[in-house]
């Protein structure tokens, strides 16, 4: 049981994007240290920093929140797909038109709320930037006693 939960969380490690790019990042700081000064650890630093930039932007709890919300479209949109089968099964669905039609207006329920969903975590990131700022001039504009 040891071994398999072993494999277990193994296998996750490599699966989830996250951990992968916690275990890039880990490799590269660890390489760092030894490289000689110069051109080339000018440039893996950049590369170690890039690494953890995307991870970092990974991690954010609006990127996860949009991510929550899209998985819930394409549920929505496979659920839907699965109903419109059962509704309108056989060859008369296809001959008839409704299967194009609906599928239509499935895709275009999933392109309108991937759109919706971008759209809102854009203006979820332009508040919090718009905030920090605020705060920055706030912090600037007072006085040093």
């Amino acid at each position: 049981m040891p071994t398999l939960a072993a494999a277990a969380a193994w296998l996750g490690r490599r699966f989830s994007k996250e951990s992968r790019l916690l275990i890039r990042v880990e490799r590269l700081a660890a390489i760092f240290p030894n490289l000689p000064e110069g051109k080339t650890r000018d440039e893996f630093a950049k590369r170690v920093s890039e690494a953890g930039a995307e991870l970092n932007a990974r991690l954010d709890p609006i990127f996860r929140q949009e991510r929550r919300r899209k998985r819930r479209v394409i549920v929505g949109v496979v659920v839907a797909t699965g109903f419109t089968v059962l509704v309108f099964p056989g060859l008369e669905m296809i001959n008839s038109g409704w299967s194009t039609a609906v599928s239509v207006a499935i895709g275009g329920v999933a392109v309108g709320a991937f759109f919706l969903i971008e759209r809102d975590t854009h203006r979820q990131r332009e508040a919090i930037k718009a905030e920090q700022d605020r705060e920055l001039a706030g912090e600037q504009l007072a006085p040093v006693l």
